[in-house]
Parts: C-alpha cells; sequence; structure tokens
C-alpha cells in the first residue's frame, strides 16, 4: 500500500481505518509516528538537492523517484511485502500524489 505524504498522507486501505484519521488522511505528526514505530516505512523520494537542502525527516529513507530502479527499490525496503504500508514524502506534494 503506498501513502501519499506532504501536507497529509492518502491511503483506503483497512491499515487506514485502523490509524485515527480526519477523512482518511494522516497528518506528518501520525505519518512521522508510524514510521518511527516501524509500523509504515517513509520514503522521501525528492533529489538529492533537496535532502542536501533540508535533510531528511527521521526514520525516513531517501529514494529519489527518478532512479530507474526505484520501484525494486521500494521492494527492498519492504522486503518484499506489497501489502506494507508505505508513506511517500517529497516537497509540495505533487509527486507524492502522482505516486
Amino acid at each position: 500500500m503506498l501513502l501519499g505524504l506532504c501536507a497529509t498522507c492518502t491511503t483506503q486501505t483497512a491499515f487506514a481505518q485502523s490509524v485515527p484519521t480526519q477523512g482518511g488522511e494522516l497528518s506528518p505528526p501520525q505519518a512521522h509516528a508510524l514510521a518511527t514505530s516501524g509500523q509504515i516505512t517513509l520514503i522521501d523520494v525528492r533529489r538529492p538537492d533537496e535532502w542536501a537542502t533540508t535533510g531528511s525527516g527521521e526514520g525516513a529513507h531517501r529514494l529519489d523517484l527518478r532512479r530507474d530502479d526505484f520501484i525494486p527499490e521500494v521492494l527492498k525496503l519492504v522486503a518484499g511485502d506489497t501489502s506494507a504500508p508505505v508513506a511517500v514524502i517529497c516537497a509540495r506534494g505533487v509527486r507524492s500524489r502522482r505516486m
């Protein structure tokens, strides 16, 4: 399950139903708490120059969206579990929503 995250993180799965949300969306603090507790995999899909400027959130895996091996790398992060919850962070939500 892939979740988009910038200002909010949207999902329509049973996992999201088990987490208190407003309108089916996770706030950044909720997503952070879930990532640091190991309940979701948090992926920062921004570019390396963006990481250099702002850093990445605690627990986030840096994985440039433009990589040819993006999907195989995501699968490695979730140990091949395609049902594992994944949250995606970008700068303004455009890339996250596209994911």
